[in-house]
């Protein structure tokens, strides 16, 4: 969770889908926010700080239960664990090398007077880490390839193949053998994951952020949250919901921090009926105490990202897992890996429209 709490700034922010809407705001936190809207990052950005101590916080745990798993007396259960940290480790590295490039790479614990003189690594061997990791889980077969019940959340097979045939992708230059690797990966995944042909056999899109219907078939790998004052709630209700909405979105309103842009609500709008518009942002909303709409104007912010809202008694602690991969992902990563390898086919198209 630590890593993920600013990912969206670092990432989605920074795209033309969302923006931070503040025309009065001079706060600390708006303003660093403001510099990653606008592409004007300090060295001091302390959001930046917090993503990046937050993955190698989580890296460093998992070189711990690499470097101790022998401990674990039952054999598949060791190499489950070992699994599950090298899967963990090479998700945080490939986040941060698409990011950031040549970063530390930090293979085992350190000692810190060792750590002060490193340097950065380049992008290759950060990738030869992360493939390394990846290849050794699937060939070793020591994840399985669904969870159930209390399991469910760890990972699996499925996001182990898909992390991998995403890795080919993005590493490797189209057409070669290492980028046609990912084909087969995605594959054996479409097959573990109930082999969809049409949109009736995916999850309603209405259900994937449903708190009542987490983890269901769609959800590859979630990054899980749990309400109830555990230290463990997703924080993105509070954080996306409008600024100064009181409670008529979110208990404990909202701060506008990631606020849905003109450019995204008008490609939903070029769909006319398009059913995911309403589920994943909303342009206005409803004060219940003055029965009015409240709408966008020079004054007031009110768009907001509803994918992550979910009641909350406490701030900050609201039940909403947050996906990383999806069935959905895997279709549209084997669309395209077969429009390269293949041209335009009937069942590359068919994914895509599936979607």
């Amino acid at each position: 969770q630590g890593a993920l709490y600013r990912e969206w700034a670092v990432t989605e922010l920074r795209s033309d889908n969302t923006r931070i809407y503040s025309r009065t705001s001079s706060t600390a936190v708006f303003d660093v926010i403001r510099q990653l809207d606008l592409s004007t990052i300090q060295p001091i950005n302390y959001l930046v700080d917090e993503y990046w101590s937050g993955n190698y916080h989580n890296i460093e745990r998992c070189n711990t239960v690499i470097r101790d798993h022998m401990v674990v007396e039952d054999e598949n259960l060791r190499a489950e664990y070992l699994a599950e940290a090298k899967f963990i480790r090479a998700y945080h590295y490939f986040n941060l090398v698409m990011l950031f490039g040549g970063v530390f790479l930090v293979p085992e614990p350190f000692p810190a007077q060792q750590a002060r003189y490193m340097q950065r690594s380049t992008p290759n061997a950060i990738y030869d880490l992360i493939e390394g990791d990846l290849r050794g889980i699937v060939e070793g077969g020591t994840l399985p390839e669904s969870r159930a019940n209390a399991e469910l959340g760890r990972v699996t097979m499925a996001a182990a193949k898909t992390m991998l045939a995403k890795v080919y992708m993005t590493r490797y230059t189209i057409g070669s053998a290492e980028y046609a690797k990912a084909k087969t990966l995605l594959e054996d995944v479409i097959i573990s994951v109930g082999n969809p042909q049409s949109v009736a056999d995916l999850t309603p899109f209405a259900q994937i952020f449903d708190i009542t219907k987490e983890m269901s078939k769609e959800i590859i790998f979630a990054v899980r949250y749990k309400a109830g004052n555990l230290g463990i709630g997703s924080p993105f209700g509070n954080e996306f919901a409008p600024a100064n909405s009181g409670a008529h979105v979110i208990g404990g309103s909202g701060r506008s921090y990631n606020y849905p842009s003109t450019s995204i609500i008008d490609a939903f709008n070029a769909e006319p009926g398009d059913i995911r518009k309403d589920i994943s942002l909303a342009e206005r909303y409803y004060n219940s105490d003055s029965g009015t709409w409240v709408d966008d104007d020079e004054t007031t912010q009110c768009r907001y990202v509803k994918k992550y809202l979910s009641p909350v008694e406490t701030v900050n602690d609201g039940e909403s897992d947050w996906p990383v991969i999806r069935v959905a992902d895997v279709l549209l990563l084997y669309a395209e890996v077969v429009n390269e390898l293949q041209g335009p086919t009937a069942q590359a198209v068919n994914y895509v429209d599936m979607i």
